[in-house]
């Protein structure tokens, strides 16, 4: 048997890791993105994909990020829908249908069902200018797959609006597949699923409910009253806009405590109104008029006892048992016919 050298067992086996590795897929996809509409924007987040292939602008990142918090039943955060991009081998390679899954759960449930999105096929590439009709960068063998829900639309899908959600903090998961095939040019009988190495894809938002609750002042012409603003969430800023016996007032930022409260304190009596609340860019009107009074006081007084006319009669103190004081009509009390004496703090 001829020999075999060392230098050729290495040519040999670094050609044989070299075919495997190199191997070509033949069906995928190329990047992803949801569409998400808040107070600042609706378009497209991107979940997937680099450079020239992303989908959304760059920075607007869905991983990770938070959403912010949104009033609940305002329809300020909706998901939409999501897009898609494939590519396949022309002449050997299919690709049939994309989907989006997407599910919403607090933080501090266990997820449930992951509900399932058809993307609807949009566009070929233009093998003459590598570039979608509909936008963006491409080659031959190239698709988009996107599906964008206006409002008011019902079928086959509807706008998900994440504010119907109760009070809490929330994260939405999505991930995506598509079908085709890496042989032939007409079956859909394989799966490819993108979702961020089994991590899929997350974000997390928060729904607050404000209500609120007011202290007056608790001396006369004082400043301890308050407004409390209570429903919010926790280490959040918001800007406070109002309007106090018709000057306007901020807006000045107040961030929210422990319980999700935010207080505005040092009011005096007068009429509070057109309360609102800035965050993430969305304001939320409480439409509310609050009226904050000073505090009322009744003097009191020790009964003075009987006496006869002719005799010494009392004298009237100026301050109250209660620590008011004021002054008498009449000043001094009559020794020989009965009166009516007024106190006036």
């Amino acid at each position: 048997m001829k020999p075999i050298s060392l230098t050729s067992v290495i040519t040999i086996t670094l050609s044989l890791f070299l075919s495997v590795v190199t191997k070509a897929q033949t069906f995928g996809t190329t990047a992803s993105a949801v569409w998400i509409s808040d107070c600042n924007q609706s378009n497209y987040l991107n979940t997937s994909g680099a450079g020239p292939q992303l989908i959304g602008a760059p920075g607007n990142n869905f991983t990770n990020a938070n959403l912010g918090a949104y009033t609940q039943n305002s329809g300020t955060l909706i998901l939409r829908g999501a897009q898609v991009t494939t590519f396949k081998t022309p002449g050997v390679a299919n690709v049939c249908s994309a989907r989006m899954y997407y599910r919403v759960y607090l933080q501090s449930a266990t997820p449930g069902a992951f509900t399932a999105m058809d993307l609807a096929f949009t566009d070929n590439c233009d093998i003459l200018t590598n570039l979608y009709p509909t936008g963006g960068v491409c080659v031959p063998g190239d698709q988009k797959w996107s599906r964008v829900i206006a409002d008011g639309v019902t079928t086959p899908y509807a706008p998900v609006h994440l504010t119907s959600f109760a009070p809490g903090n929330y994260t939405l998961e999505v991930y995506y597949d598509i079908t085709g095939s890496s042989t032939t040019t007409t079956l859909c009988d394989e799966t490819v699923v993108l979702n961020n190495s089994g991590n899929n894809y997350k974000a997390s938002f928060s729904i607050q409910a404000p209500t609120i609750v007011s202290n007056n002042p608790t001396t006369c012409n004082g400043t301890e009253g308050s407004i409390v603003i209570s429903g919010l969430i926790a280490g959040t800023t918001y800007a406070v806009k109002y309007v106090d016996d018709g000057t306007d007032i901020g807006p000045n930022n107040y961030v929210a405590n422990g319980t999700g409260q935010v207080i505005i304190g040092g009011l005096d009596a007068g009429l509070y109104s057109d309360i609102s609340l800035l965050v993430n860019g969305c304001t939320t009107d409480l439409n509310t008029g609050i009226i904050l009074s000073d505090p009322i006081f009744s003097p009191k007084f020790n009964s003075i006892a009987p006496f006869c006319a002719g005799s010494t009669a009392p004298i009237l103190p100026t301050t109250s048992t209660n620590g008011i004081t004021g002054t008498w009509s009449p000043a001094t009390v009559s020794n020989t016919a009965s009166a009516t004496y007024t106190f006036t703090p």
